[in-house]
């Protein structure tokens, strides 16, 4: 509709519109799109909907908030979507004059947005319906009609045809075997080491307390917008009140709060802020056993909006309507489809979260929340709502109830001086409206699971993991180790498991903090070869440990990960997280120091840890029940399966 209406104003327009749009079916679920689109161009859209609309676009708008990607690549590539058409580059970028004839538009009573409704939606006749179902058997079907296709082609050829074919695949497989010349690769621009700078680079941060809570502050400049966390340690959660936590997370912010019901809860949060959001997070802790795991609130707004985030944030935390049932049981019910639907795009991830969870607490808390054992829990409050749906809610309101402590509880503000001093006075209430008293911390314990896992699911593609806790071994996760890790994934992982094996990508990841190793593998037709090649990255360190080139690029990659674009907010944030699990600036300048100096003995030592992992590492495979069933034969115990789909 946009490229249909032309002009920056009119996708401006039509963004503000989709926003609102959302916002009206998100909760009217009774209604068919196009009798909703009826509805609204004839009775008209909330005033209070287009106001949050429009305010919540103009704040993205000045916070200009790219996250990780480079502010001003994302203004060349805005300029250049017009420029590439003949068009001017400039009115992409200067928006303001464009949204405050939007603003006066809407002001004069002009129906901007039920016009657009009527004549590019409803009189549009270029739409389509397209409808998805389930089919179990598909896969079965498609493999046979692969296969008779080849068998078909097959007959078709004359054996010089064959013969071909071996040949073409022969030199297909020599050219991926084969390593890029000194020469090719000499024409690629690279950094040195001694591009980098040495030092750590420091996040300013202030701590103390706010009305008896603990207080971080880090002064920088954000053009008047104000970033504020608010954390509560997960750690007085009971492990069976885990799973209910991301219900908890959405409950709060989707079922209407004290005088507010749910739509008009999402309207104050879009007109008077530039959003509310809940996270979670976990980690392990330099030197101790017990692991960090907070629920952050996460929330922005300009300086002069700090009053109006506060009375919400109140609302949020001591007045949602955790009992309303009805609004309690969609969540649960958009949860689990999100997750069934979330497998095998992010299968990766799962089967990494499942093997660490099998390694660490904290890892094993994470799982809990967002893992495989949360669908499964999903499944459970699913036929729970059938029977005890009160029990449920129940439960919601034990978490509000154990989390909302002043004693564990911190405030972390991401603001210029005058922000920061702005959110000290208008927080302060919020902090000591906080029950404080008594807090009791439970030490969860993860089970002993299985050394060889499997989670079935129809699908034609493969995710295999494995790997270890090196501190189990006596080892740790060095500099060397990341730049080995590092090193791995643009080389041996990515030529065996995705050149020549066909996966789409392979991954290792390495965590400095917790002692954990492992490597993933992502959308991968093989699981045996794959586990091999995870084995034989012991033999690839040691072959290549004395290519100081090579070294030298492993080590400004990982270096990069460390000195990564980040935001204003992100800073604060990532400040926080290191804060709370022990990341000092001294150890991240000695771990830096580390990696800088690498050498390749160290990439030898790190060789020896991999054989550890070969040897005894836990493995995790997610894929189709037969594979997985005949892959268990090759293992050295077999598989313990557990079906998702």
């Amino acid at each position: 509709v946009g490229i249909l209406l032309g002009g920056i104003l009119s996708r401006f327009i039509l963004y503000i519109f989709g926003v609102a749009l959302l916002g009206f079916f998100r909760y009217d679920f009774a209604i068919s799109v196009l009798d909703g689109l009826e509805r609204l161009s004839k009775e008209g859209i909330d005033p209070l909907t287009i106001e949050s609309a429009i305010n919540t676009i103009e704040f993205r708008l000045r916070e200009n908030n790219t996250g990780a990607f480079p502010r001003g690549i994302s203004v060349l590539l805005r300029a250049l979507g017009e420029w590439n058409y003949d068009r001017s580059p400039l009115p992409p970028l200067a928006w303001e004059n464009r949204l405050n004839a939007l603003k006066s538009r809407v002001a004069r009573g002009e129906r901007v947005f039920e016009t657009l409704i009527q004549t590019q939606l409803l009189n549009n006749p270029h739409r389509t319906t397209a409808v998805f179902r389930p089919d179990a058997g598909l896969s079965e079907r498609e493999a046979s009609d692969e296969q008779a296709r080849l068998a078909k082609a097959r007959a078709a050829m004359s054996p010089d045809d064959v013969q071909t074919v071996i040949e073409d695949a022969k030199r297909l497989k020599q050219l991926q075997e084969t390593p890029d010349t000194p020469e090719a690769l000499a024409t690629l621009p690279r950094l040195t080491l001694s591009d980098l700078p040495e030092k750590h680079t420091i996040i300013p941060m202030a701590s103390g307390t706010l009305s008896g809570a603990r207080m971080l502050l880090h002064d920088l400049p954000t053009n008047g917008v104000v970033y504020v966390d608010i954390g509560f340690d997960l750690r007085q959660l009971p492990a069976d009140l885990l799973p209910f936590l991301n219900i908890f997370r959405r409950a709060m912010l989707e079922t209407g709060a004290d005088d507010l019901d749910m739509v008009a809860l999402s309207q104050r949060i879009g007109r008077t802020t530039g959003g509310i959001g809940i996270s979670n997070w976990t980690s392990a802790i330099i030197g101790e056993n017990d692991p960090a795991a907070w629920m952050f609130v996460r929330s922005k707004v300009m300086r002069e909006g700090l009053g109006d985030l506060t009375e919400l944030l109140k609302k949020i935390l001591f007045a949602a309507r955790l009992d309303n049932g009805d609004r309690i049981a969609q969540i649960i019910g958009e949860e689990r489809a999100r997750m069934e639907a979330s497998l095998i795009p992010g299968g990766h991830i799962y089967i990494g979260q499942r093997l660490a969870a099998s390694l660490h607490d904290g890892d094993w808390a994470s799982e809990q929340i967002v893992g495989f054992s949360y669908l499964l829990a999903l499944r459970e409050m699913a036929q729970q709502l059938e029977t005890d749906r009160a029990q449920i809610t129940s439960k919601l309101e034990q978490i509000r109830q154990r989390l909302l402590h002043r004693d564990a509880m911190i405030v972390n503000v991401t603001a210029d001086d005058t922000g920061i001093d702005a959110a000290k006075s208008e927080l302060a209430d919020l902090a000591g409206a906080v029950p404080s008293g008594q807090t009791s911390f439970f030490g969860w314990s993860r089970p002993d699971y299985p050394q060889m896992q499997g989670f079935t699911l129809p699908a034609k593609v493969n995710y295999v993991a494995k790997g270890a806790d090196l501190t189990s071994f006596g080892r740790s996760i060095s500099g060397a180790a990341l730049v080995a890790s590092h090193w791995m994934r643009g080389s041996w992982l990515w030529d065996k498991i995705r050149v020549q094996g066909g996966a789409y990508t392979a991954n290792s990841v390495a965590d400095a903090i917790s002692g954990i190793f492992y490597f993933t593998s992502y959308r991968d037709p093989n699981l045996i070869e794959t586990l091999n090649v995870y084995d034989g990255a012991a033999g690839f360190l040691r072959r290549v440990a004395d290519d100081d080139q090579e070294l030298e690029r492993a080590i400004i990659g990982t270096i990069g990960k460390f000195d990564r674009y980040e935001l204003p907010d992100a800073r604060g944030m990532r400040s926080m997280q290191r804060y709370l699990n022990g990341a000092s600036d001294s150890w991240l300048q000695a771990m830096r120091t580390e990696i800088l100096s690498v050498t390749g003995d160290d990439i030898r030592n790190f060789a020896d840890a991999l054989d550890d992992v070969a040897r005894g590492g836990r493995v995790v495979i997610m894929g189709a029940e037969d594979r997985l069933t005949e892959a268990g034969k090759a293992l050295p115990e077999p598989l313990a399966l557990t079906r998702l789909l």
